[in-house]
């Protein structure tokens, strides 16, 4: 038996995402979380522990896959990063990370998007291989930006980019459709389907359920709304968790779990002139 863990679209280094405690910056200075970082982390934690109980419940082999977009790092179009120095940001994404790979036997990376981690995957390959996470067969690095796994069975394709869409009577339709396109480019070359697809980057948490022969699900994020979400004027606030994939002789069981967080506090009183 094994259970599959996965988080997507942390975005460590965001004033907006997870951090440890405190963080020391190369002049000495130390910078700590915020308010909306500790209940952040806070969430992260009780997840780790969640998943954690699930192994030690029934004796099964963890695996974690980390899929995408896992720092942040570029900033043209944001002040909201804590430093601009990669090793830094390494350290702190290492010592984020080592909460929900405790334990874990095998370590997977995806590749997320040059915007967030810098073109060629340099920064998310470093931290792969510090946490010696498994290799790719063809490319023997790291970190990929396609992961095909078969686990007690059980048959992965993990990307961090598929498709999803934006309103929320619409959010699974084109994850749908995807499901399709995946199913016929299987197909087409002679391939077992995969049990399930795993996409993030949306952060937004969907799941075409068992309408298809393959379940795709979209990851909610680790990251709250920014300066970015609210100069388009979205208003719906990204999801915030992970799931994991019980994985026995060929079957599954997945679960997921979300967090409400608010971000805007308590209604202000009017003021009369």
């Amino acid at each position: 038996m094994a259970i599959v863990v996965f988080v997507s679209d942390m975005h460590i280094n965001n004033v907006l995402g997870l951090m440890p405690k405190y963080v020391r910056l190369d002049n000495g200075n130390e910078v700590n979380r915020n308010a909306y970082q500790e209940a952040l982390y806070r969430c992260y934690l009780n997840f780790c522990e969640l998943v954690n109980n699930a192994v030690e419940k029934g004796d099964e082999e963890k695996y974690v896959v980390i899929n995408g977009d896992v720092v942040d790092i570029i900033a043209k179009r944001t002040d909201e990063l804590i430093t601009y120095n990669r090793s830094i940001v390494i350290d702190i994404a290492l010592r984020v990370l080592s909460e929900v790979v405790t334990g874990a036997k095998h370590i997977f990376f995806t590749r997320g998007t040059p915007f967030h981690e810098s073109v060629g995957g340099e920064i998310i390959e470093t931290i792969a291989r510090e946490l010696k996470a498994e290799t790719h067969p063809d490319t023997r690095r790291h970190s990929a930006y396609i992961w095909r796994m078969q686990i007690e069975g059980v048959r992965f394709h993990v990307q961090h980019r598929g498709t999803l869409g934006r309103l929320p009577w619409t959010r699974t339709n084109l994850l749908n459709s995807l499901a399709v396109r995946m199913m016929l480019e299987y197909q087409k070359n002679g391939e077992e389907l995969p049990h399930i697809g795993v996409f993030g980057h949306y952060h937004q948490w969907s799941d075409t359920g068992t309408n298809y022969p393959i379940r795709l699900i979209s990851l909610p994020a680790w990251l709250l709304p920014g300066e970015y979400i609210y100069s388009r004027g979205i208003v719906e606030m990204g999801d915030i968790g992970g799931c994991w994939v019980i994985c026995r002789d060929g079957d599954y069981e997945l679960h997921h779990k979300l967090y409400k967080m608010r971000m805007s506090g308590q209604w202000t009183n009017s003021v009369s002139h």
